[in-house]
């Protein structure tokens, strides 16, 4: 009897922007152009030394995006009563894992994407799959960037220091490489084991002895905040921090997770026991909820490019 078991995952927002400039451009209608390259098609190209392959689909009336690239290492499996393990074996020789994003593309050039795992294809990747797509040459080509509150990455930057850092993650299988307070609840995880959390609260003792310290956990706040925007899926369920605005004035809280237009959500698995998956539309969907959620702050976060 099929069941079905909800996951967590996180969906994240990005926008196509000029591959060397990176300015915006006009917006796009994205429905027409993933109509060009919606024939059942599979497009494979080699991208950062992996061969990543994309289909168009169409999710109730709009066309979506399906990227996946190979899996380094078969998943593994375990005995529920001997706890033994095993690799789980692929269907044959032609057969091969792999990982998948989804992909919707809404206005002003901004897409939705989640994935089932870190090690899918990045929204980098989403980009240059574009470009050999669509034969997109010279100033048509695109790049992926992260789309980030401004208004709070500037207050965050503009701070005298940060007094307090409260960050946790539930441990995943691609390591943060950016942030050393990240690096270490990482690696605190992995030491313990799986199905953990990971808390780490760092306070600067209050005086004027104490500025250089402040001006560290901003920096390491800062790279939190990088992070964040560029890994989606790391695991990560509380970013916030504390401290001062350079022009003085109360302390100020600002939340890291909020600043990076990303949402961790709860997603149906779909199948049996022994055959789990995220399908099409529960992932798609889960895309059009965040969407729906964030989408006044992400068209307030590009308003500048718009007016021009």
């Amino acid at each position: 009897m099929a069941e079905s078991k909800p996951f967590v995952r996180t969906v994240a927002f990005f926008r196509l922007v000029k591959e060397v400039s990176l300015e915006g451009f006009p917006s796009r209608n994205w429905q027409n152009v993933l109509q060009t390259i919606h024939d059942d098609k599979v497009r494979l190209f080699p991208i950062n030394g992996r061969d990543v392959d994309g289909e168009v689909f169409l999710q109730g009336k709009r066309l979506c995006l399906r990227l996946s690239n190979d899996r380094i290492t078969a998943p593994r499996q375990r005995n529920t009563t001997t706890r033994e393990r095993q690799p789980m074996r692929v269907r044959g020789a032609d057969w091969e894992p792999t990982e998948e994003c989804f992909i919707e593309f809404f206005e002003h050039n901004v897409f939705g994407m989640v994935s089932t795992n870190t090690s899918a294809p990045s929204h980098s990747t989403v980009a240059r799959w574009l470009n050999w797509a669509l034969n997109y040459q010279d100033s048509y080509r695109v790049k992926a960037v992260p789309m980030v509150n401004k208004q709070q990455w500037e207050r965050l930057h503009e701070m005298r220091g940060v007094s307090v850092a409260s960050v946790s993650l539930r441990p995943k299988d691609v390591e943060p490489s950016g942030s050393r307070i990240l690096e270490y609840l990482w690696g605190a995880g992995r030491e313990l084991g799986s199905n953990l959390r990971v808390e780490l609260r760092i306070s600067i003792e209050r005086g004027a002895g104490n500025e250089e310290q402040r001006q560290r956990l901003l920096g390491e706040s800062e790279a939190v905040l990088t992070e964040l925007q560029n890994t989606p899926g790391l695991g990560v369920e509380k970013a916030e921090v504390r401290g001062k605005p350079d022009d003085g004035g109360p302390m100020e809280k600002i939340d890291l997770i909020e600043a990076s237009f990303t949402r961790r959500t709860e997603i149906e698995l779909t199948g049996t026991a022994l055959d789990r998956s995220l399908n099409d539309y529960n992932a798609v969907e889960a895309v059009r909820e965040a969407y729906t959620e964030l989408r006044d702050a992400l068209m307030t976060a590009i308003a500048a490019d718009l007016e021009n």
